[in-house]
């Protein structure tokens, strides 16, 4: 019987409540478009040491340190860690002195990978299951000259009822990360979850087949964001038909 070896990955969207070993000082990375650099620490949380290899995408899930052509480059791009074991990484703003309108958003990928068991013998007939593990991380390139603009992007958000489709508009140069926005009229609660929305975009979702349906038209509306550290945050907003 040949021995087997099982490699099973898993993709991760960094969160609060994230499986990943190897995790960041921060949930997102926020880098002005002037800033060359900026430096991240890493720790390795597993009992056991870990090889990662470290790169910036579009979010694409097929690419690869090899394929990506994002402006953002990590150094160094692999890292071995130790159980316990903190280390810093930088990443290159490698088109500081370009300008930009809007955000543009990219994902830092932490791929890590674990040793092969000590106790293991090649040859054995037994089946291997190596898992590895691949984290991304939100990394927005934002322009300096809409620094002092950022504050009120939450403001900038619309939202129309029609014919039970709900539209949401940023009408923002930023990303706007969504964690829900709740519609009630006072009886009845609908939930929904737009997620992201990108700069000067909108976004209309269905919500007649909801389980509870809005019985009339004096629907208010609440919708709760992460902001730039992470944290959920709510706000209240008019709604228009």
């Amino acid at each position: 019987m040949f021995n087997k070896i099982a490699i099973l990955g898993f993709i991760l969207l960094a969160s609060t409540n994230c499986i990943a070993g190897v995790v960041m000082d921060k949930t997102r990375v926020v880098m002005y478009d002037n800033e060359q650099a900026q430096q991240l620490t890493l720790a390795n949380t597993n009992d056991f040491p870990v090889i990662t290899q470290l790169w910036v995408d579009d979010g694409d899930i097929d690419a690869t340190p090899e394929n990506t052509k994002a402006p953002i480059m990590v150094v160094p791009g692999m890292l071995k860690f130790t159980p316990g074991e903190h280390k810093s990484i930088r990443l290159i703003n490698l088109n500081h002195t370009e300008k930009r309108d809007q955000e543009e958003m990219y994902w830092l990928n932490i791929y890590e990978i674990p040793p092969e068991p000590s106790n293991y013998e090649a040859g054995s007939g037994d089946q291997l299951m190596i898992l590895t593990i691949r984290t991304q991380i939100k990394v927005f390139l934002r322009p300096i000259n809409l620094k002092t603009e950022q504050d009120t992007r939450f403001d900038k958000q619309y939202f129309a009822l029609n014919n039970d489709r709900l539209t949401i508009k940023n009408d923002s140069p930023f990303f706007i990360v969504y964690s829900q926005v709740l519609l009630s009229d006072g009886l009845n609660e609908v939930k929904i979850y737009p997620e992201i929305l990108s700069p000067f975009s909108s976004k209309s979702i269905n919500i007649t087949s909801s389980e509870k349906t809005l019985k009339n038209k004096n629907v208010t509306i609440k919708f709760d964001y992460i902001d730039d550290d992470g944290v959920v945050n709510s706000k209240n907003a008019k709604l228009t038909y």
